[in-house]
């Protein structure tokens, strides 16, 4: 047999017969169907995947800070010198380089004060600079809570942040990033209309040459406010794009919001995100040429 008549032995496209024509376009789009639905499940799970990653990562974030902030406290705290300076007639000035402007400047702390043991304020700083006593008065409120939280001595269950009896093993997670030497209430709180890390800790010695009456401690506040440094830390250390905090869960399309609530079930705030969607990404890539790949496939066999 030439060439010739061999190719005109062949099934011309169109000759195949509809009973094998159709079954085998049918069969074709069917395999295509369960190939998209394949690609859009694993896009759509490696989305999710993505979005519960970074859920993840904004709370640990925003619970250790209330760590960090009680671990830099203690930088200060737990010293003689504090002990003998923030006496009933406090050094300001010594107060202010050594405690206000160094957590300020070294670990952003927004505000910090300092009280005698009732609660009456000493010193203030706000922003790097010492302020008025009488900004304390707006941020009393959530302080007092934790000051009672010190002076009652004990240590409520769930309150992970707390080291409340000095020398005791800490019974929650965060408090084990301070030391045995540490006294501190540290918790979410909303301050100012902003969702904050809020420590108070008492100032107590580092040796046995100064010695105090228990219960007569000044204390040491600080407070951070999420929505400013520490979000722009947040979003470049982790990769998290348009990073906001918001009073009410307002994201819009493409966003997601993470409400925050404190150790007292007390809803502080949202943080709302644009999240990374590398699914996405993929079927908008994949997606179209699945879909005109299926075509010419049917096309061709039809």
């Amino acid at each position: 047999m030439t060439n010739d008549q061999a190719a005109l032995s062949l099934p011309r496209p169109g000759t195949i017969s509809p009973r094998i024509r159709i079954p085998l376009v049918a069969a074709a789009l069917a395999t295509i169907a369960i190939n998209a639905f394949g690609l859009f499940w694993a896009t759509s799970r490696s989305d999710s995947i993505s979005v519960e990653r970074q859920i993840r990562t904004t709370e640990h974030a925003v619970h250790s800070s209330i760590d960090d902030l009680a671990k830099n406290q203690e930088t200060v705290a737990v010293w003689d010198d504090a002990v003998q300076n923030a006496r009933i007639a406090p050094d300001l000035a010594w107060l202010d380089e050594n405690i206000g402007v160094w957590l300020h400047t070294l670990f952003g702390h927004d505000l910090v004060f300092v009280l005698d043991h009732t609660g009456v304020p000493l010193y203030a700083m706000a922003d790097g600079a010492m302020a008025p006593l009488s900004s304390f008065e707006p941020v009393r409120a959530a302080v007092d809570v934790l000051v009672a939280e010190l002076k009652a001595g004990v240590q409520h269950a769930g309150h992970a942040h707390d080291r409340i009896v000095r020398g005791a093993e800490a019974e929650g997670h965060g408090a084990g990033q301070t030391t045995k030497s540490a006294v501190h209430a540290s918790h979410l709180k909303r301050v100012n209309g902003h969702a904050a890390a809020v420590s108070v800790m008492k100032i107590v010695p580092h040796t046995d040459v100064l010695t105090q009456e228990p219960g007569t401690e000044a204390l040491l506040v600080s407070v951070r406010y999420l929505d400013g440094s520490f979000l722009k830390e947040l979003e470049t250390r982790n990769l998290i794009a348009g990073l906001r905090f918001s009073a009410v869960a307002d994201p819009v399309s493409g966003e997601e919001a993470l409400p925050l609530r404190s150790e007292f079930g007390d809803l502080v705030g949202h943080v709302i995100w644009r999240p990374e969607l590398p699914g996405s990404k993929i079927l908008a890539v994949l997606g179209p040429l699945t879909f005109v790949s299926g075509l010419a496939v049917a096309m061709l066999m039809w």
